[in-house]
């Protein structure tokens, strides 16, 4: 059985088409509907038909599986609680130019199974991102794992990620961990990682959670003489922000 609980074919359409830069109309006039049709198919007004589903690909030179990218229930029979008590969190980590980036993550729990949807690089008052990746969450009450992939409508190369967060000694909701994957250049990265239940807005708050991200010289220390890099979340005044 399929998960349709999350799958918004309209918005997959919507995605794919704007990220190819190709206007409703253009859109319309290759499969012969009307501009306002293909709105209302975005929209969901208006569900269209397989044949359709397949003119579409082809007039936005896709494969079928980009756009019916939905979870078979069947093969992901992952069971874990959700330890945020909440459907939106916001990941933050630094980027190659120093900049604190922030990102959002949706949960959304279907038939005990945690989905996650992480929008890489938020816009601040917009739902705009950069990258866009899914996958689901798995955790008990020490540890949490975010296992992610992109989802190839914002971007086409294979990539996965994954977020590590210590539970034990969160400090005001605020978890430490790390986050793994891959730059541009498929080379393999870490870094240190924060996650919030709440948008941080307040400007010391931001630089205060910018300096618990940056790597310490006892950790660069640590690391010469370990050969392995341990981030250490055991010490909640060192590593996390206290209001």
């Amino acid at each position: 059985m399929y998960d349709l609980s999350s799958y918004n074919l309209g918005e997959m359409i919507k995605n794919i088409r704007k990220s190819k830069d190709i206007p409703l109309e253009k859109l319309g006039d290759k499969i012969g509907k009307t501009k306002g049709t293909i709105y209302k198919y975005e929209d969901g007004t208006i569900i269209p038909d397989f044949i359709t589903v397949m003119e579409i690909c082809n007039a936005l030179d896709i494969n079928v599986n980009q756009l019916c990218n939905f979870e078979n229930c069947e093969k992901d029979d992952t069971r874990s609680i959700n330890p945020f008590k909440t459907d939106k969190l916001y990941l933050y980590y630094i980027s190659f130019s120093k900049k604190l980036i922030v990102s959002f993550i949706e949960v959304k729990s279907v038939n005990g199974v945690h989905k996650a949807v992480f929008n890489n690089l938020i816009r601040k008052n917009s739902n705009e991102c950069a990258f866009r990746y899914v996958g689901s969450l798995e955790s008990d009450n020490i540890m949490a794992y975010i296992n992610l992939r992109n989802d190839g409508t914002t971007n086409q190369k294979f990539e996965k990620v994954q977020i590590t967060l210590s539970l034990r000694y969160a400090v005001d909701n605020k978890y430490i961990g790390s986050i793994t994957g891959v730059t541009e250049g498929n080379e393999i990265t870490n870094r240190k990682c924060m996650l919030t239940t709440d948008l941080l807005v307040d400007k010391d708050e931001l630089d205060d959670c910018f300096e618990k991200l940056l790597i310490k010289e006892e950790e660069i220390d640590s690391i010469k003489i370990f050969n392995f890099w341990n981030i250490k979340t055991d010490n909640s005044q060192e590593y996390a922000v206290n209001e």
